[in-house]
């Protein structure tokens, strides 16, 4: 935080939280969010005409109206909706008073949002205070922390930490180190925090964090009545979350080879699959088509092996295709890493010692065309270790006709051995080739889990990078209008300001720095 009159909120554990509350109060308190450079400009833009900013930059609304638009912000992330429902229903009234019935209904939208948010937050009988509770529990080694925020007797808000390095020490202890470090220079300190346990310092604690927030702050441990049950349920949140991440991780760690074992049982394949590759095609309507690949090896992930795959060949939203090529590309990859090593391609040091460090994956170039590109330069280089293994199980997202395009590909690569199967979301059923009838895995299996979860990571990578090229063809597209700015100026543009938004906000002073001032000047007209 900065010494700069602002108000701070947070912090938030969550960015998508974040962006979530900024979304839902710009739809009932139409505040800007624009930079200042923007709106020096003085004149309103789409957010004004969709209704998401109110237009301060042309005069839509006086600066005293603006101001007071700010405070009710300010109210609602304080946590005080009732304060700030019975303004909104004396701004409503008097409009309606005054005949401004468009005025009113405004106000009118704005109380029926507040009031859905507040169905939502549990109330405690009889108490309007502001106070958070904080509960640590130690189990196993491990320790969670658990805070509930109440806010005018509403509990508004829960979020859990994992406390690391709780060894032999007790949830007091823990408590006592997790208060200062939690709260000091935060930028919202309750005036009372309600603990689950009485460390020793409980005292200290308080004067430390009165000092933090410029006032009285009291740290006590309820006993009884609604402020202990409050506090046995942030406890109890704790505990839950605690087990939840135990319950994860022993899967993981213990009951691995049990699930592979019986996955290979159920395939019917030769023997547990160490290596499950899985394939998913994403595209928007045809557009920026990605072709994913995730790996998971005994049964974890394996980001280091993840690749995707731009696809070049197919025109328009045809997944087979789309499949066919992500794969055909994948295993080209394999047996030309075999072609080297029969070749007695051995990798050596390069002039400036990288030792082939040039032959990962370039990013843009999806599956590491780039890299062999490079070979040409620089003489050999060593086969990609994520390329060069065979999968002893190979899924795709999808039903029969990916499928089938799959085991075309296949086929035709000489690699019909390789076990693929594909999973339809419809009913999570899995199908093998040329057999109409398909596999299905139990409901509450474990197995049919992992194997969601290998399918899930999957399409979640290939949206992942189909956002990031389509966002790279936005930028293309939207600065290749730019005279005078060619690749090399793009990409410093890029380094400087990070996003093209970024770019389009600078001053030509800033944008001068990088490029001549004649093309900042164009950049500010045309982006």
């Amino acid at each position: 935080m900065q010494r700069d009159g602002a108000r701070y909120f947070g912090p938030y554990t969550s960015a998508q939280s974040l962006r979530t509350t900024v979304r839902s109060l710009r739809t009932i308190f139409p505040f800007r969010t624009c930079g200042d450079e923007v709106f020096r400009r003085g004149r309103v833009c789409l957010d004004y005409h969709i209704r998401r900013c109110s237009g301060p930059c042309e005069g839509r609304i006086d600066e005293a109206g603006y101001a007071h638009l700010l405070e009710q912000v300010e109210t609602f992330m304080e946590g005080r909706s009732p304060v700030l429902a019975d303004e909104l229903r004396g701004q409503m009234e008097e409009a309606a008073t005054s005949l401004d019935y468009e005025l009113a209904a405004r106000f009118r939208d704005r109380l029926r949002a507040i009031d859905r948010i507040s169905e939502r937050q549990d109330v405690l009988s009889g108490r309007r205070g502001d106070h958070d509770a904080v509960a640590i529990v130690v189990e196993a080694g491990r320790g969670m922390a658990a805070v509930l925020t109440v806010r005018g007797g509403r509990v508004i808000g829960s979020e859990t930490h994992e406390v690391e390095g709780v060894a032999d020490r007790s949830p007091a202890e823990c408590l006592s180190a997790f208060l200062p470090q939690f709260y000091g220079g935060s930028p919202q300190l309750p005036r009372t925090i309600l603990a689950s346990d009485a460390a020793e310092d409980l005292d200290e604690i308080a004067d430390f964090l009165s000092g933090e927030r410029g006032g009285p702050v009291d740290v006590r441990v309820p006993q009884r009545g609604e402020l202990r049950r409050l506090v046995e349920r942030a406890r109890e949140t704790a505990l839950a979350t605690l087990r939840q991440r135990r319950v994860v991780e022993d899967f993981d760690a213990e009951r691995t080879e049990a699930l592979l074992a019986d996955l290979a049982a159920r395939l019917d394949l030769d023997g547990p699959p160490r290596r499950i590759e899985c394939y998913d095609i994403s595209n928007t309507m045809g557009t920026n088509s990605v072709g994913s690949m995730v790996v998971f090896e005994d049964g974890r992930p394996r980001p280091g092996h993840y690749r995707h795959f731009g696809i070049k060949t197919v025109e328009g939203a045809d997944d087979f295709a789309s499949m066919a090529e992500t794969l055909r590309r994948r295993f080209a990859r394999h047996l030309r890493a075999l072609q080297e090593e029969a070749d007695g391609d051995i990798p050596v040091a390069d002039p400036d010692g990288s030792n082939g460090a040039e032959d990962r994956p370039d990013p843009d170039a999806g599956d590491g065309q780039g890299a062999v590109a490079d070979e040409a330069r620089r003489g050999r280089a060593r086969p990609e270790e994520s390329f060069a293994a065979l999968p002893d199980l190979l899924l795709i997202d999808g039903g029969k006709g990916q499928l089938g395009a799959a085991r075309g590909v296949l086929l035709e690569l000489g690699l019909g051995n390789v076990p693929v199967f594909g999973l339809a979301k419809r009913n999570e059923e899995l199908f093998r080739p040329d057999d109409p009838e398909p596999i299905v895995l139990p409901r509450e299996s474990p197995t049919l889990f992992l194997v969601q979860r290998v399918r899930d990571e999957a399409h979640r990578f290939a949206i992942t990078q189909h956002r990031a090229r389509r966002a790279r063809s936005a930028l293309r597209s939207r600065l290749d209008v730019v005279p005078g700015l060619g690749p090399v100026r793009k990409r410093a543009l890029l380094r400087r300001f990070g996003t093209v938004e970024a770019i389009g906000q600078a001053s030509v002073e800033e944008l001068s720095e990088v490029v001549p001032e004649v093309v900042a000047q164009r950049i500010k007209e045309l982006v």
